[in-house]
């Protein structure tokens, strides 16, 4: 019996987490929330919390120096472990943005823009009410994209390329963009891969506006991220996994699907990878004696093997958590090098993507 009650538990702990379904929030949401807390976690990111120290508000002196951190680190973490179980998912997603806020307020040497980025997505994801787009991310993410785009249009070193010269030539003396500015004139690859970043944001700020420009807009925003990857070979902290975890806000999440497949076994594998309260809610898995192909069905389309399998899997929350997991992961001495082969390999998938969106359209017009 006790055997019994110890291995219900240790399954609990196992797959209440990737449970996203049956809560007040979104599924795309509670997962973008979840995939933020495991990457903070995983960076040790709790542990950067600071004492209070030339705050930008001067009341939070009143805080004795230790005790201030010392509960910055114990709300976050139970209330992130909360979230992860789906406990009060809306008021911990709030706490866990507020607790950030208040962090950045007690010192002005732990502001970054990317903490109060990340404050506010886990603040609008905690007001946001089920059944209606998440505007204020999406607002969110088009002002950071407009913002930084427009920034960098009014300064005349990026306009120039002086600032990639610079940047990537003496500061991170990066070795691709060293062997490749000789073969052109001076500052014109830098000018140009400037103005491509640009352009780039300027775009995806525009299209995160519109429901119908959401891919470009994340294809784009992805491009210029995993391009600064592979030139420089940093996360820059936890900016790049935050950021790539809101994109899956932009998904549209499914209220159901259904599959039908002939049983082979990486499928069965698979099935368990949803929680069993998700998997009655959500998915409707039906397995054929007969050689039948497998097929996915949702929103009045139907879709077959290797299209079937690409979009299960995208459906799946443990793909991204052991993609959070494997971008977040401590390398070491090897974390730069890690970085540039996360880059190359976002740029092959997008690539990848790309290609599809071509092909696709070629064919339809073909036909």
């Amino acid at each position: 019996m006790a055997l019994a009650s110890a291995l219900r538990r240790i399954h609990y702990v196992l797959v209440e987490p990737l449970r996203i379904h049956g809560t007040p929030l979104p599924p795309n949401l509670l997962l973008m929330a979840k995939l933020i807390v495991i990457g903070l976690a995983i960076k040790a990111f709790p542990m950067s919390f600071p004492h209070v120290f030339a705050p930008f508000v001067g009341v939070l002196e009143i805080f004795p120096e230790p005790w201030f951190r010392r509960a910055c680190i114990i709300v976050f973490t139970v209330s992130g472990a909360a979230l992860l179980f789906n406990r009060a998912v809306r008021f911990n997603c709030i706490v866990l943005g507020s607790v950030i806020l208040v962090a950045l307020m007690a010192s002005k040497g732990f502001y970054k823009n990317s903490q109060v980025f990340t404050a506010f997505i886990l603040i609008f994801a905690g007001l946001q009410e089920k059944g209606r787009p998440p505007h204020l991310i999406w607002w969110q993410l088009s002002v950071l994209y407009l913002g930084a785009s427009l920034n960098k249009f009014l300064e005349p070193d990026w306009r120039s390329g002086q600032f990639f010269e610079v940047f990537l030539g003496a500061q991170h003396e990066s070795d691709l963009y060293l062997a490749l500015a000789p073969y052109f004139p001076p500052l014109v690859l830098a000018a140009a891969m400037s103005w491509m970043v640009i352009l780039a944001e300027a775009v995806a700020g525009v299209c995160f506006l519109f429901r119908r420009g959401h891919s470009w807009a994340v294809w784009l925003a992805m491009g210029v991220h995993f391009g600064a990857a592979v030139f420089v070979g940093t996360d820059y902290g936890i900016f790049l996994l935050v950021l790539l975890a809101s994109y899956v806000s932009v998904l549209r999440w499914p209220d159901q699907i259904e599959v039908r497949e002939s049983g082979a076994k990486y499928l069965r594998i698979m099935k368990h990878f949803w929680p069993e309260k998700d998997a009655s809610s959500f998915l409707r898995w039906r397995t054929d004696d007969d050689e039948t192909p497998l097929t996915l069905t949702y929103d009045c389309k139907t879709y077959s093997e290797r299209a079937a399998f690409m979009r299960l899997m995208l459906w799946c929350p443990a793909t991204y958590m052991l993609l959070i997991l494997a971008i977040a992961a401590p390398y070491g001495e090897w974390h730069e090098s890690a970085v540039r082969i996360w880059g190359c390999v976002g740029i092959l998938i997008l690539s990848g993507v790309a290609g599809s969106w071509i092909f696709g359209k070629v064919q339809r017009r073909s036909i």
